[in-house]
């Protein structure tokens, strides 16, 4: 098994934002790769993703979910434990869930996120980002993070979940609570608080659920699509059912997808060529999207955990492994990439990795395209002559899941 040539893991790389040298390393030198700091696998080429991700009865998902805490050193600080242990259980749900279960949780929950329905939501989004953008576009100036790219999707996410817009602290607040649990890099008191705050998120979702209940799907929303999803005459989902898929849809629906808006944005306003070309047509935009997908990969990696011993790019991987599939690395991958670093809108394309492969595709891809194409196309509308303030500290927060900046300040003509 390959070492590194230097005191380094995933976790310092993270916590250092040297991602882009750590990965060069992974695919030169071990790309199945056993992270000694959280004693897990880190699969790093495309080809080895893929071939993981496709064989869900040896690279289980469930089990990875459930058992992520046995990774972190000196395990769950029981002050958290004991907050957790009064929460609604994690029951296996999409991207906690394996065939052929996660095939049933998924064909529910997809009735929420068909084509038509994301297509008749598009000019909803465009009136909210418009509605923001409105708010600074005569000022010249805008953080863009706090005014923008995180209102956007919370507010998205937070109609289709029936939750009023002044709460959006509190779903933002939740959403970090979830994200920071998962991530494993927090002090036990942090931990602690943000074991509070799920179980804050639980209770009023229970409440909701029950109160939706007594009134019946009289919304129109996706919560309404959730508890009232019928196929062949199953159960609909039950609480701790619906409970794991909210707290899934609130983190997929926002989280990353602020990632990819901010930094797609710092991308346009580094290169004015690039903003002109990607405004000029609705393909490139598109194109665009792919490649700040690609490059940036919001969510940077997901768990498996080997059902049996195995064999995976020649590394032997023993029965109960935990396996992280790091698609952010797999999508700079030189063997298929011919500009694995740069943002390509001409060059001959394999589907980048940004959402998963195989059965655990991200079920709301189609509303985190939307949501990008349009915020880009309204930013670069508004924000003539769009560009970067020195004051700016472009370090990624310390996660090593989520990539995404604290703050974006920007200059432009105002309108």
């Amino acid at each position: 098994m390959a070492t590194m040539p230097h005191p380094n893991s995933l976790v310092e790389a993270a916590q250092s934002d040297s991602f882009t040298e750590f990965y060069a390393w992974l695919h030169r030198e071990a790309p199945v790769y056993l992270d000694p700091a959280i004693n897990m696998y880190i699969v790093s080429r495309y080809d080895l993703i893929r071939e993981a991700a496709l064989d869900t009865a040896t690279f289980s998902n469930t089990q990875a979910q459930l058992n992520q805490w046995d990774l972190r050193p000196g395990g769950l600080p029981a002050a958290t434990k004991a907050i957790l242990d009064k929460a609604v259980p994690q029951v296996p749900m999409l991207v906690t869930a394996d065939p052929p279960w996660h095939r049933r949780s998924r064909a529910l929950v997809q009735l929420a996120f068909t084509g038509p329905k994301v297509t008749r939501m598009r000019d909803y989004i465009s009136s909210v980002s418009k509605r923001m953008i409105a708010d600074f576009k005569h000022r010249g100036s805008v953080e863009l993070v706090g005014e923008y790219a995180m209102r956007l999707p919370i507010y998205v996410i937070s109609d289709q979940l029936g939750i009023d817009h002044a709460l959006y602290g509190k779903v933002k607040s939740w959403s970090d609570a979830s994200v920071g649990l998962r991530g494993l890099l927090g002090s036990d008191e942090v931990l602690t608080e943000y074991a509070g705050r799920l179980v804050e998120f639980q209770q009023y979702f229970l409440a909701k659920i029950k109160e939706r209940r007594e009134t019946g799907p009289v919304h129109g929303d996706m919560l309404d699509d959730l508890m009232t999803a019928q196929i062949d005459g199953e159960r609909p989902l039950d609480d701790e059912e619906l409970i794991s898929v909210i707290q899934q849809l609130m983190v997929a629906g926002n989280e990353s997808t602020t990632s990819a808006i901010t930094a797609g944005t710092l991308r346009l306003a580094r290169d004015p060529e690039l903003r002109a070309r990607v405004s000029a047509s609705p393909d490139t935009m598109r194109l665009f999207v792919e490649e700040v997908l690609r490059l940036e990969c919001p969510v940077q990696g997901n768990l498996r955990r080997t059902t049996k011993d195995t064999v995976l790019g020649g590394v032997e991987i023993p029965s109960g492994s935990v396996v992280q599939l790091r698609h952010a690395a797999g999508n700079v991958d030189e063997q298929v990439y011919e500009c694995p670093h740069k943002v390509d809108l001409d060059g001959a394309r394999k589907p980048h990795l940004a959402f998963g492969v195989g059965a655990h595709v991200c079920i709301g891809n189609a509303l985190a395209r939307s949501e990008m194409a349009i915020a880009f196309e309204d930013l670069i509308a508004a924000m003539p002559n769009m560009r970067l303030d020195e004051s700016n500290d472009l370090v990624p927060g310390p996660s090593i899941y989520i990539r995404g900046m604290k703050a974006l300040h920007l200059l432009f003509d105002p309108a």
